[in-house]
């Protein structure tokens, strides 16, 4: 009985102490586990069995010996892997420039992959300053542009005369302040509707194009507009009166004292009379949205381009004076509302009027320093601020303002700036293709020469104890450090030669903004562009010399 209960009394001990062991290092378990079990075997019988020593003072013993070793062993274990890691993480990249004999083959790999991304980063920075002051009118590259047109739009069921004065109010608000840095030399409000049609039954049977109902502020009426025959609008609460082209006229089949019949879904139809036949003398009334209009890129907008759409003119004082209920008229156009998402809304509920606010920038007029500010201002978005301003009750409900459908945006009306961007970055991307593809034939046998004069060190390596994974992960580290470098130097001199290239090609005017247009590679839209390029460029390079170099089996042991 006393034998077997010794045994089972080893048996635990034995168990207990191999948990013990594995709290040491796995190589050192590896190399000493066996043996140390051995020693502690023979240390317990001659101890617990042979001198009857007590248990607790065995364990206090073994406990303090083994903790002072454990700590001795984790940390000569932590020192050899620091020794590693410098040895596969820094040792690389400084034995490169050390060694006389790779030295060489890796200034020309760093050059050329400098060079790659100078060469793919370079012209898109450039060509943002030749683009955008182009866009100014100060650039090289010709375009239509000089000023360019933003907008802030809001839909109403009925555009009274409430709206029609709270929405004036509110976009010289936000054009005194959110917008200030725009320097707008001209705005102006516009109310109009989005394409309606004519009832059957009119003045001819022949088919007749949509039109628009356009308002603008009553007092550019004289300005832009010359009359031919009749008058220009008056404010009436009775009737809305209006002036057409003799285009116009002649394609709707209207003379002086006509009203529209317009389309109604029920009830009785709006009294919209022509007291006027005029000709279009200023830049208001956007008779031929279809061409382009910069300002209102709207489904009315999307409507002219393949459908004909005509123009009927008024003054926004008429429209928001004329008492109607303009729910109960059909639109050529469908409708969708924020809350409405990809539904359009019923015709019934179709805000059938849109307000919009137009301001024009002219940059030639700026001076240097407005330009800067300008360029440097983040676009904002006023969206939230035109909310706010027209939707505080009473006045909500007063004129009929929905902010689920207010909606703002910038549009410019330049569509040849717009084409130049993208075909600069088209250009880009197939410079970059043909950058990778030089730097697949030029790195590949740099990169595997590179490695045939570095077996003696890679040879040592693995003397140390690293493996083929990790003296692999130690050529990764060579390339990466150098394609980082690149990048980084790269980026910096295409900084500097866009800075210089175009410092030199522009005239006067615009070279102080160019510090502002190329602060920096990842200042702009075509600066990431660039900085994405260049890095899948030496991405690519970093690729071909990890596969070159893993391919040499000699180096690689």
């Amino acid at each position: 009985m006393k034998q077997q209960h010794d045994e089972k009394r080893r048996a635990r001990a034995e168990r207990l102490y191999t948990r013990f062991l594995r709290l040491y290092p796995r190589a050192h378990q590896q190399a000493f586990g066996e043996p140390m079990l051995q020693a502690f075997r023979d240390h317990y019988a001659d101890a617990i069995e042979t001198e009857r020593e007590q248990t607790a003072r065995f364990w206090l013993r073994v406990v303090g010996d083994e903790g002072k070793s454990l700590l001795r062993e984790h940390l000569a274990a932590f020192a050899e892997r620091i020794s590693l890691m410098k040895m596969l993480l820094i040792a690389p990249t400084l034995e490169l420039w050390r060694r006389r004999q790779t030295r060489g083959l890796a200034l020309a790999i760093q050059l050329c992959l400098i060079a790659a991304v100078l060469l793919v980063w370079t012209p898109l920075l450039v060509a943002r300053v030749l683009l955008v002051t182009s866009q100014l009118g100060l650039g090289l590259v010709p375009s239509n542009s000089g000023s360019v047109s933003y907008s802030l739009s809001a839909a109403v069921e009925r555009p009274t005369n409430q709206f029609v004065s709270a929405f004036m109010q509110a976009t010289a608000d936000i054009e005194a302040s959110d917008l200030h840095a725009y320097h707008f030399s001209s705005s102006r409000v516009e109310i109009s509707t989005l394409a309606l049609e004519r009832a059957a039954g009119g003045a001819s049977a022949a088919p007749t194009p949509a039109f628009l109902l356009d308002g603008e502020e009553a007092s550019r009426l004289a300005t832009d507009l010359r009359v031919v025959e009749g008058r220009l609008p008056v404010p009436a609460v009775g009737v809305l009166e209006v002036v057409v082209t003799k285009a116009s006229a002649d394609q709707l089949h209207l003379s002086l004292g006509a009203a529209l019949p317009i389309t109604t879904l029920a009830g009785e139809p709006p009294l919209v009379r022509v007291v006027g036949i005029v000709q279009t003398v200023g830049t208001v009334f956007p008779t031929n949205r279809a061409a382009f209009d910069p300002a209102n890129q709207d489904n009315v907008w999307d409507y002219a381009q393949s459908h004909p759409l005509d123009y009927v003119l008024t003054s926004d004082e008429a429209i928001g004076t004329y008492a109607y209920d303009w729910a109960q008229i059909a639109s050529v156009q469908q409708f969708f509302s924020g809350s409405s998402g990809s539904t359009p809304l019923p015709p019934s509920e179709n805000p059938l009027w849109q307000a919009w606010w137009i301001g024009t920038t002219e940059y030639a007029r700026m001076d240097p320093q407005d330009l800067t500010a300008f360029l440097s201002h983040a676009v904002p978005d006023p969206t939230m601020r035109l909310n706010q301003l027209l939707d505080v009750p009473p006045l909500a409900q007063q004129t009929g303002f929905a902010s689920a459908d207010t909606s703002a945006g910038f549009y410019q009306g330049n569509a040849d700036y717009t084409d130049q961007v993208s075909y600069t970055l088209l250009f880009v991307w197939i410079l970059a293709i043909i950058v990778a593809g030089l730097l697949v034939v030029l790195l590949y046998p740099v990169t595997g020469r590179l490695a045939e004069r570095q077996q003696e060190l890679l040879a040592a390596w693995r003397d140390r104890g690293a493996s083929r994974r990790r003296v692999v992960g130690a050529l990764a580290i060579q390339a990466l450090a150098l394609a980082g470098l690149a990048l980084l130097a790269g980026g910096l001199l295409a900084m500097l030669v866009a800075r210089s290239v175009t410092a030199a090609l522009l005239p006067g005017p615009a070279r102080p903004v160019v510090d502002t247009l190329v602060g920096g590679p990842f200042d702009s839209r075509l600066g990431v562009a660039g900085g994405i390029a260049a890095a899948l460029t030496v991405l690519v390079a970093v690729l071909v010399m990890l596969r070159a170099t893993s391919h040499d089996a000699e180096a690689l042991g």
